[in-house]
């Protein structure tokens, strides 16, 4: 999506709102990314604890 056609989708921020979250996200690509790679692998690890936190608790 272009930043207009985010504007359009999230109605709350402005264009220029946009167009800095855009620039931010350019010039750290490498930290955000890195960083929503550790967040995808720390909800996978919770999910499989409440998972077998699940099974543990149906066995007591």
């Amino acid at each position: 999506m272009n930043a207009e056609e985010i504007c359009d989708r999230i109605s709350h921020l402005t264009l220029a709102e946009v167009y800095a979250a855009l620039t931010y996200y350019h010039a750290n690509t490498q930290e955000i990314e890195t960083d929503l790679l550790h967040q995808a692998a720390e909800a996978k690890r919770l999910e499989a604890w409440h998972s077998n936190f699940g099974k543990y608790e149906m066995l007591r």
